[in-house]
């Protein structure tokens, strides 16, 4: 048996671990993000501070207010109407969702271009509100909005995609999943030699590991080097992605390192684990290659924090 050993590549554009993101006044201009028009209801005038309050938040996040009951609850400034007051918030409110989508979501929005993406923002936005005052889970459905909404934007790729925005939200979970306690590598070295077939590792909450149809890592990793890749044809691929301390990793795994890093992460026995790399074991040879191998993957996934510890059967 020959399988390939890990080599993780470091995503140098992901930062702000753990920080929190709320809405704010966009940092650019979204020249083409829509407004939405003025919604045909009746008009209710809010009588407390409270009810104003409501009422303004959902003039600027729902469905705007008809005109009459803009200019009754709002006052005109000395250049603008009330309702061009209003469309000021209402716009800026979108574009930071946009904008926030767009920082979650870089290479699926080079990939559309500005004005593609944008679109797809915004049917998003209509498709998924923001109803949490952190914007930190708000694109979570990307991956599904892009397999179901039909998007005009996202054409005749929304599988790949739809895939791509997969392994974005990865990075995301990643940088904002609770950190664990580097692994205790006294404890290790006393398991007994006779433990370790039923032994469990403890995983952590820092590590992702995905299945794909396409080659999408291939194709991010290009993008972050500036390149303008091709759609690529469909080519299953596994990847693993984790963090370690504030800087995030992406390893490219083989089928065999999938089957074992999934097994181990679900805390099955490391031997049950092991058996799944599936070689033969009659030929010494690949026997031996396999078990280079896996000492080799069970370094690099410890001191990549994979996993927190070990438990021993009882």
């Amino acid at each position: 048996m020959t399988d390939r050993l890990p080599s993780p590549v470091l995503d140098p554009n992901r930062d702000g671990v753990g920080t929190e993101r709320a809405s704010a006044t966009p940092a650019r201009k979204h020249a083409h993000l829509k407004v939405p028009g003025t919604a045909q209801k009746s008009a209710v005038v809010p009588q407390t501070l409270s009810a104003l309050e409501r009422w303004m938040l959902g003039a600027i996040a729902d469905a705007p207010p008809v005109d009459s009951e803009i200019d009754t609850i709002l006052t005109p400034g000395p250049r603008l109407s009330a309702k061009e007051r209003l469309a000021v918030y209402q716009y800026g409110y979108r574009a930071r969702l946009v904008e926030c989508l767009a920082d979650d979501y870089p290479i699926v929005a080079q990939t559309l271009g500005e004005e593609g993406f944008e679109e797809l923002a915004t049917e998003y936005i209509e498709r998924h509100p923001s109803t949490a005052p952190s914007l930190n889970a708000f694109g979570r459905h990307m991956e599904s909005f892009c397999r179901e909404s039909g998007s005009r934007a996202l054409g005749a790729n929304a599988e790949f995609l739809a895939e791509l925005a997969r392994l974005e939200w990865a990075l995301v979970e990643t940088i904002h999943a609770e950190g664990a306690p580097p692994f205790d590598f006294q404890k290790l070295a006393k398991v007994p030699v006779e433990a370790w077939a039923t032994a469990r590792l403890v995983p952590s909450k820092t590590v992702r590991v995905l299945r794909f149809e396409y080659p999408v890592n291939a194709f991010f990793q290009a993008r972050r080097e500036d390149e303008e890749p091709a759609i690529p044809a469909k080519s299953p691929t596994e990847l693993a992605i984790y963090r370690v301390g504030f800087r995030i990793w992406r390893m490219d795994l083989t089928p065999a390192m999938t089957r074992v890093l999934e097994a181990l992460l679900a805390e099955q026995p490391i031997g049950d684990a092991l058996a799944t790399i599936a070689v033969d074991e009659s030929d010494p040879a690949a026997l031996g290659e396999a078990e280079r191998s896996v000492m080799v993957w069970f370094r690099e996934w410890v001191e990549g924090g994979f996993f927190t510890g070990v438990t021993l059967a009882e």
